[in-house]
């Protein structure tokens, strides 16, 4: 017997053809919402495990699928999956720790360098037909001597800061509710600092704290208020970890340099959202993990949590504390 796997979000044909080469023989994949011919459409009430990148799994969505044994999350965020009652229900939901890590860190570091070096407004005037050698120099800047500022030390903010390391910043602080110890300070080159400290003092800050209702507005108009004037934010964790109204209103008035925004509240943008009208905020579209390389990884996890349970081991990164019986 083969467990059937189903994928709940729609994805491109060229991902879902990868995925489905992927495939282990002891596993049945089908997609919820096919994109090609080669995609077999699968049910809710049949599947026994689900594979959710952004789809919201909500309690309704649990009770359809009666023969449920485990909610697979192809990243580490699960705001969009009931946990709590999948608990309820004795369903695990396991996430994809650390794996998604290097791609997001590097999505950081393009999105400084080209907030720094205009990188973004210098393509998009040469197709016009510009030729701006001097027309930003007075405003660009190297990621070396600058003082950069990392909120939340999980496994995206390690890699962004062994990332950053090369491009010899003055100093690395980070600001996290769990403090590391002075051994791992050592080893990373960073040193702990309050939050007011950091943001009154960094010229670049990025954001890597999960989405909690205790992280909700953590950067709101009194912590954008501190930021030096040419600082700039970067979010690649959730949108409303920021006040997105006050992050727009303060790019605007020239109270800080810009910001890179990978995340939004609420997802998905519109072309006439007010993110979208200033030069001096890049916009991405939540693809922070989506590298061929990271959903590799991703995929691999995900078929080998599965066939983890069904050969009656206990499941990886499983977060909503499940109580499983396994057998020897």
């Amino acid at each position: 017997m083969s467990a059937e796997v189903l994928y709940l979000d729609k994805m491109s044909s060229e991902m879902e053809q990868i995925l489905i080469k992927m495939c282990p023989d002891n596993i049945e994949m089908k997609f919820l919402q096919p994109a090609s011919h080669l995609g077999i459409k699968g049910s809710l009430e049949e599947a026994e495990y689900v594979l959710v990148t952004n789809y919201i799994v909500s309690k309704d969505i649990i009770d359809q699928s009666k023969s449920l044994k485990m909610i697979q999350r192809t990243g580490v965020g699960v705001d969009n999956v009931d946990t709590a009652y999948a608990r309820e229900k004795s369903i695990p939901v396991s996430i994809t720790l650390g794996t998604n890590a290097s791609s997001v860190a590097e999505l950081v570091i393009g999105m400084i360098l080209s907030l720094y070096r205009k990188i973004h407004l210098l393509n998009n005037r040469a197709k016009e037909g510009y030729w701006d050698t001097w027309t930003f120099r007075h405003e660009s800047y190297e990621i070396s001597g600058k003082i950069i500022g990392i909120i939340g030390v999980g496994a995206i903010g390690i890699e962004l800061i062994k990332r950053l390391k090369g491009f010899l910043p003055d100093q690395i602080i980070y600001n996290d509710l769990n403090r590391l110890s002075e051994k791992e300070e050592k080893a990373l080159g960073v040193s702990y600092k309050s939050l007011d400290y950091l943001l009154e003092n960094c010229d670049v800050i990025s954001l890597h704290v999960p989405w909690l209702e205790s992280t909700r507005g953590l950067i709101g108009r009194n912590q954008i208020a501190k930021m030096k004037s040419n600082a700039i934010l970067i979010n690649t964790a959730r949108g409303p970890i920021v006040d997105q109204d006050a992050l727009v209103e303060a790019v605007k008035n020239g109270k800080i340099g810009g910001a890179g925004l990978d995340v939004f509240d609420p997802e998905p943008f519109t072309k006439d959202c007010d993110v979208m009208k200033h030069e001096n905020i890049i916009t991405t579209s939540h693809v922070g993990a989506a590298t061929l390389d990271n959903y590799e990884r991703v995929f691999d996890f995900c078929f080998q949590n599965i066939i983890r349970l069904e050969n009656g081991e206990d499941p990886e990164n499983v977060i909503n504390e499940v109580s499983l019986v396994t057998t020897s």
